[in-house]
Order: structure tokens, then C-alpha cells, then sequence
């Protein structure tokens, strides 16, 4: 694999992780704000919040999701690559004959 294409797979990942810290923070949040919107007696904002915080989970868990697939393609791929040089290694030992003495 090239170095700029596993430059771009490190930073795709590293993105989603970053969505989905941005989107569990998004939701701790939201819930925060629901309960004092709920204390406040504002069924408006607490409905407002609640879908925020909806959303931010559905966000996140399809980021983990994006994350975990990416993840287990990539284990898969080296396990793939490692399988393949085993073989070539086999198949090509003994490389030379030993030398006679």
C-alpha cells in the first residue's frame, strides 16, 4: 500500500474517532440541558433536547459503526497480507540448495 494512501487511512480514522467523541460529548450534554429544561417546566426545550440528544447518539453509533468496520477491514487486509508472504516463503524454501562440504 502506498504511503500517502495509508497517510489518508490514518487520518479517515482518526476523524471518526474524533466524530464520534464529539458526538458521546453532544449527547452528555444534551442530556444535561434536558433535565434543567425539565426543571425549568419548558416542554418545548425539553422535547428540543431530546432530539439533540437523539440525534447525537444516532451520530455516534454510526460513527462506531464506520469505525469498527474500517477497524476489522483493516485487521483482515494485514491478516491477508501476512497469509499470503507465509506462503510465498514457503513455497519458495529452500530458496538455494545447500552448498555441498
Amino acid at each position: 500500500m502506498a504511503i500517502a494512501q495509508r497517510l489518508m487511512n490514518r487520518d479517515e480514522l482518526k476523524n471518526l474517532v474524533r466524530v464520534l467523541y464529539q458526538q458521546l460529548e453532544a449527547a452528555d450534554t444534551a442530556a444535561l440541558y434536558t433535565a434543567d429544561a425539565e426543571q425549568s417546566d419548558d416542554p418545548e426545550l425539553v422535547a428540543f433536547f431530546q432530539r439533540v440528544l437523539e440525534q447525537s447518539r444516532t451520530l455516534g453509533e454510526r460513527a462506531q459503526s464506520l469505525l469498527q468496520a474500517r477497524l476489522a477491514g483493516g485487521a483482515e487486509q494485514r491478516a491477508s497480507a501476512d497469509t499470503r508472504a507465509d506462503e510465498a516463503s514457503r513455497e519458495s524454501f529452500p530458496a538455494s540448495d545447500a552448498p555441498a562440504y
